[in-house]
Order: C-alpha cells, then structure tokens, then sequence
C-alpha cells in the first residue's frame, strides 16, 4: 500500500453488513453508505458515492469484468446486473486502511441469481477522493465458484 503504514481491522471480523446496517463504522462514511446501497440495489445510492470520472474494475470470470470509466459506463453494469440479483446480502470480514487514500475491504456476498444461490468471497479495494470513492477494484477470491455459476447462468 504505497509503503505507508496500515491500520487493520476497522471492523469486526463476521460483523454483519447487510441492508439493515454496517460494520465499518471506523471507516470513512462514504464505504458505509456504499455497502448499504449495494444491500438496497440503490444504482443511484452507489453512484452518489463515487466521483463523476471514476473507474471501476472487475477481475476474473464475472460478467463484468473489465474496466469500467465514469458516472454512465458503471451505471450502465450496475442496471445490467443489480435487477437480475435477489436478497443481496454481504457481511465485511475485514477491512484495512492506509494512511492515505485506500481502504481494502474482504467480504462475503450472498445474493439469489436464475433461481439459485451463490455465495462469494471478494477483496475490494476503493481509492478514496476526499469524501466520494474515485476507484475500485474487485476480485472475486472464490473464482472457481462464480465461474461455475456464470457458465450456468448466461443470460443473467
């Protein structure tokens, strides 16, 4: 993390993160507000959190992956995948801050897609401008998993 020093953990490992609330109290306000409006399937909740030129990148097998620039490329994935995900439930395991401008955050999202169940382990990790996140990168840490389910699942 750019040789600076980290603090870890900021929340409670197993704490839960879903729509009703969110363990990352010691972190800034703006990852909360995030992860509850990934919970509510809010698009423009998730959007108010991120500057107007972010990008967003998504690893491995999932339908998304790529590198996603600005306000409309990410609403654009977000209303192409968030109607199609029922009870999207997530629950921080970890979180690491830097001094500076990153936070990491491991977590585990449970979400019902083409009427079944996946669950996943991911590492996200946000590039902080003041108050509003200006990058993200996610990998999905269970990639064998959500290949499976997204070779089963193509038109979701």
């Amino acid at each position: 993390m750019n040789g600076r020093r980290a603090r870890c953990p900021l929340s409670r490992p197993g704490s839960d993160a879903s729509a009703g609330g969110t363990a990352l109290s010691a972190s800034p306000a703006v990852i909360a507000r995030l992860y509850d409006a990934f919970g509510r399937a809010d698009v423009d909740g998730i959007l108010a959190c991120y500057v107007d030129d972010l990008v967003f990148h998504v690893a491995g097998p999932d339908p998304a992956a790529g590198d996603h620039a600005g306000q409309a490329g990410f609403r654009a994935v977000l209303e192409q995948y968030l109607p199609f995900l029922d009870d999207v439930q997530h629950q921080v395991l970890d979180t690491v801050e830097d001094a500076g401008d990153r936070i990491a955050v491991r977590l585990r999202f449970q979400f019902n897609a083409g009427g079944e169940h996946l669950t996943n382990t991911a590492l996200h990790m946000h590039r902080l401008d003041g108050d509003r996140i200006a990058e993200t990168w996610i990998m999905n840490l269970d990639e064998e998993v959500t290949q499976k389910f997204w070779d089963e699942h193509p038109d979701t």
